[in-house]
């Protein structure tokens, strides 16, 4: 599946800073997988301003898969902030891309 900048950042959020030691592996080769290469940023540009990240170049893609367990541990996250009425517009774009609340919940 391919994500935008501003989904991969998303993505990035999203991940727990907590997990049980299987899953665990598996968050940190996501975040890795979703993180940004030096040569990304040397494209982006980002630049922080107060709360906000901001870029260049905002047509950079990267595809990047996430498989069975890895859609678990975002619906699991994504299904809680549901539940607290923390989805924006932003995440609901990206739950609706994941496919997190569909029957199918796997990744490409």
């Amino acid at each position: 599946m391919e994500f935008t900048v501003l989904e991969r950042l998303l993505l990035g959020s999203l991940l727990p800073e907590k997990e049980s030691f299987v899953n665990m592996k598996i968050v940190s080769a996501l975040r890795n997988e979703i993180s940004f290469s030096e040569e990304e940023h040397k494209q982006l540009n980002f630049v922080q301003e107060g709360e906000q990240m901001k870029w260049e170049n905002a047509g950079i893609v990267k595809e990047i898969k996430i498989g069975d367990i890895g859609m678990s541990i975002f619906k699991k996250v994504l299904e809680k902030l549901d539940e607290n009425g923390d989805i924006t517009p932003q995440i609901c774009a990206l739950c609706e891309k994941l496919g997190v609340f569909d029957d199918n919940t796997k990744g490409e």
